[in-house]
């Protein structure tokens, strides 16, 4: 991944990190890494983690932040639900989407609550 793309992708997590506060999230861990993949935010509200894919675009010419978490993503999404469900097997966990959009003045998110199932 190019430095560039590197830079964009953790300001795009810093400021989904800061949204979800301000929408009454707990933020659990930051970058947890697992052997078959990352989970970028680890969140909880109202008795429910929330495993929070973040997608940064710095561009129109890119199309909409969701549009980046495939098919391909979203398995290996589920399957890191996984670690969580036997670790915390009494927690409701759910997947969302946050779309980080810095081609503005003011960066514009798009949360996708429960966007993978």
């Amino acid at each position: 991944m190019k430095k560039q793309s590197m830079s964009v992708g953790r300001a795009g997590e810093e400021l989904a990190a800061a949204y979800l506060v301000c929408q009454g999230y707990k933020i659990c861990e930051r970058n947890l890494f697992f052997r078959t993949g990352e989970i970028d935010i680890l969140a909880e509200k109202g008795g429910c983690l929330v495993i929070v894919e973040v997608k940064t675009v710095s561009g129109k010419d890119f199309g909409p932040a969701k549009g980046y978490v495939n098919q391909r993503k979203q398995e290996k999404l589920k399957h890191l639900s996984g670690y969580l469900i036997q670790k915390f097997p009494n927690k409701r966990i759910r997947i969302d989407v946050i779309g980080v959009d810095l081609s503005t003045d003011k960066p514009v998110f798009e949360h996708i609550e429960n966007a993978v199932f």
